[in-house]
């Protein structure tokens, strides 16, 4: 997936002048746009964000598969992301914004961090530590998206997963829209509730995110489900025209 990024200083007049990016894992960008200016932009996206975004374009684009794999990782990151920011409100309080980023650069969020890696690379382990921190959140399990009903071949929806990325099953749309759905309003719901409870957390996780060379510039662009916003589309069908029509101006 590529993004287009502005340049921070000229405005370009059409979409086509703003340089073409390959989205990085680490969200560091350095640009030179068409009237020679460099910029070092940083795009404060989270991963799950942008995953569920590249599996709604790859469903645009009529490759179903990649769009259940993207579909799928966002999910994964988001329950990250839920782990952490959960996590975090508990080891560092609900104090005021500055406090909370204070108490991060002085290295209290380690814990989490060096606990964290003990399940980085185990997806089980990581499902079971959201099940759980979840549950001591909110005294209820969540609605899990196992529960769903998306078929593949008689098989229920982790199977369907399973299928389409390990054993190389081909999706029909319908499948990938019932299975976007059900994901699409796990992660809203769920990020609806955390935004409630935990903004200030989520601020101060997301201004220490900030790579250590520091950008000249930042940029949070839109996507289907944001954590900045609770006003984005009510349904991945819905999402998807969202994403059509932006798609022009953000991605190519």
């Amino acid at each position: 997936m590529r993004i287009r990024m502005p340049c921070t200083k000229c405005s370009a007049r059409y979409v086509d002048e703003m340089p073409l990016v390959e989205l990085r894992d680490d969200g560091l960008y350095d640009l030179t746009c068409s009237s020679g200016h460099r910029t070092t932009v940083w795009l404060q996206n989270h991963k799950f964000e942008l995953l569920f975004d590249s599996g709604g374009l790859a469903l645009l684009d009529s490759h179903s598969g990649e769009a259940v794999s993207s579909i799928a990782a966002a999910l994964e990151r988001f329950m990250e992301f839920y782990v952490r920011i959960v996590t975090l409100k508990h080891l560092l309080g609900q104090e005021p914004l500055g406090e909370i980023i204070k108490r991060f650069s002085q290295g209290q969020h380690e814990p989490l961090e060096e606990t964290w890696k003990r399940v980085s690379k185990q997806s089980e382990r990581q499902l079971r530590a959201f099940l759980f921190i979840y549950l001591l959140e909110n005294g209820k399990p969540p609605p899990f998206i196992d529960e769903c009903n998306v078929q593949s071949s008689g098989k229920q929806n982790k199977a369907f997963r399973n299928a389409v990325i390990h054993e190389g099953y081909t999706p029909t749309k319908e499948q990938v829209m019932e299975y976007g759905e059900q994901v699409f309003q796990f992660i809203r719901t769920i990020l609806a509730a955390l935004r409630a409870t935990s903004d200030q957390t989520i601020q101060a996780y997301s201004v220490q995110r900030q790579p250590q060379s520091e950008p000249t510039a930042t940029q949070f662009i839109p996507t289907m489900i944001s954590t900045l916003s609770s006003d984005g589309p009510p349904s991945f069908e819905r999402g998807l025209e969202w994403l059509h029509a932006l798609r022009i101006r953000v991605y190519s």
